[in-house]
């Protein structure tokens, strides 16, 4: 697999990154998956935190076109954060759900787009 970068010849996927060969496998996991749910430990691992957005977005449309819905784990801010970043722009089809631990029973808070955002621009603890 190739990847092109503007330039006169394509580059090998391997050349590109941990990052690029993670995206593709993640992207090829939806596609043989129409209609399905796709489950993801961790989805921000092998990406740097500043490609997230970018990551979003590519996942986000791929889940589109697939009609595929996400299930992603994460303990990252940054990656929650790039989640409603990359949604804003487009068709906010995104929820984040945080599970706690209350006198032994699990209770799950939901963020819709405006609970995140107030919880973003704050800067509150969401982990």
């Amino acid at each position: 697999v190739y990847g092109d970068l503007g330039g006169s010849k394509l580059i090998p996927l391997a050349f590109m990154g941990e990052g690029m060969v993670n995206l593709l496998a993640l992207m090829s996991a939806m596609l043989v998956s129409p209609g399905g749910i796709f489950l993801v430990d961790e989805i921000e691992n092998g990406f740097h935190y500043s490609v997230l957005p970018d990551v979003w977005r590519v996942l986000g449309e791929s889940a589109r076109r697939a009609n595929v819905q996400i299930f992603a784990t994460t303990h990252s801010f940054e990656c929650i954060r790039a989640a409603h970043e990359a949604f804003s722009q487009s068709s906010y089809d995104f929820r984040y759900h945080r599970l706690d631990r209350v006198n032994g029973d699990t209770l799950v808070k939901m963020y819709d787009r405006e609970t995140l955002e107030a919880a973003v621009g704050a800067g509150f603890e969401m982990r």
